[in-house]
């Protein structure tokens, strides 16, 4: 029985004005000096890589472009405006459609003689390879897996290949590694197809993704469909991955929208300061040790459970530290934690009983989105 799965943005501070009198009276040669001086303005706070929790705050500032005072539309009402926009040259987009369909039984000759098919070009081709895979692959099983899915992980693509080709229960492959998946996969009798969406996504442009992804498609019973819209993709293949891949290129132009290779990327006309900030403290936090990001995921839970509190204490942060083995005295967490106020990530306040609280400057959903982005 066929089985299909789917895996898966001049003034100045002050200014002082020396004048000189102009007419000159009875027993006086020279006017008198006038000096003036301005308040000095609010100092504004510079736009730099560390300020990304206080770079969405307000300015005195006056804006004279009327776009920019425009306020942000929530993200899911501008993708519900978006979404009710009428489609235009729907006909042409048809008959593109048709003429690209025409080729799906040579495209499975291809495929039949151990090559992989890449497709490039302007607009989606999500709709074009799920179509030829449902209707002209029926000898065997489809795996479809969507690259620009931000969580998507490699393990995940080799363990739903392996459990399509019908080597094992899915109970004991879980427990395998990925080069034990692979090694099982060599063994394989039934004919499994791997339709990527985006191989140049986020989540696979990596070095050792597309390593192991060149692994599995030259297994001899996994026949690989990919696309790709990045302009730069092929860079992501030296002369080695691309004679592994074994890519046949095909020119796919559908000028079809982008609709589900977007949904996760934050859109221009929306407000986007959230996804700022969590995306530069995610940068920050990826530059320091394994042992620094387990100790501020630490502190961060421990905060996101006192919500009431205006934040966690040191000897709280300690205990739990010392429980999970992160910190085997106070001197190395205190180092730890003036890492994390040399980067902005944590402040030091006192609480109403006097005592040193570290807190977090953030909201809490912005804190759990930051440590969904560091985790993958």
């Amino acid at each position: 029985q066929r089985d299909t799965r789917e895996i898966g943005g001049g003034d100045v501070d002050s200014t002082t004005g020396l004048g000189r009198g102009l007419g000159r009276g009875k027993g006086k040669s020279r006017g008198s000096t006038k000096i003036e001086s301005k308040a000095p303005s609010k100092k504004v706070q510079p736009a730099g890589p560390k300020n990304y929790f206080d770079s969405t705050g307000a300015t005195s500032k006056k804006v004279s472009d009327p776009q920019m005072q425009l306020q942000a539309i929530p993200p899911q009402r501008l993708r519900t405006l978006l979404a009710q926009l009428p489609v235009r040259h729907a006909v042409e987009r048809g008959s593109m459609h048709q003429r690209l369909e025409a080729h799906f039984p040579h495209w499975k000759d291809y495929l039949r003689c151990g090559v992989s098919l890449i497709f490039y070009g302007v607009g989606s081709k999500k709709e074009l390879l799920e179509g030829f895979a449902s209707s002209t692959l029926t000898d065997g099983a489809v795996v479809v897996v969507n690259g620009y899915f931000p969580s998507l992980t490699i393990k995940e693509v080799i363990f739903n290949v392996v459990c399509n080709l019908g080597i094992g229960q899915e109970e004991d492959l879980k427990c395998l590694s990925i080069l034990q998946l692979l090694s099982k996969a060599k063994d394989a009798k039934s004919r499994c197809y791997l339709v990527i969406n985006n191989i140049d996504g986020t989540s696979l442009h990596s070095p050792e993704v597309q390593a192991l992804l060149a692994d599995l498609s030259s297994l001899s019973m996994v026949h690989m469909i990919a696309s790709i819209d990045h302009i730069n993709a092929p860079l992501l293949w030296d002369k080695k991955l691309l004679a592994r891949f074994n890519w046949m290129w095909h020119a796919a132009d559908t000028l079809a929208p982008y609709i589900a290779e977007t949904a996760h990327v934050p859109l221009m006309l929306a407000g986007m300061a959230e996804d700022r900030q969590v995306r530069g403290a995610a940068n920050v936090l990826k530059s320091l040790t394994s042992n620094s990001r387990a100790i501020f995921k630490a502190l961060a839970d421990l905060h996101n459970s006192n919500e009431d509190e205006t934040g966690v204490s040191f000897p709280k942060l300690y205990l739990r530290c010392r429980e999970e083995f992160l910190a085997s005295s106070e001197l190395t967490l205190k180092g730890h934690l003036t890492e994390f106020c040399d980067h902005q990530l944590v402040r030091q306040k006192r609480g109403h009983d006097g005592q040193e609280m570290l807190h977090i400057p953030t909201s809490l959903e912005s804190i759990k989105l930051l440590l969904a982005e560091v985790e993958n």
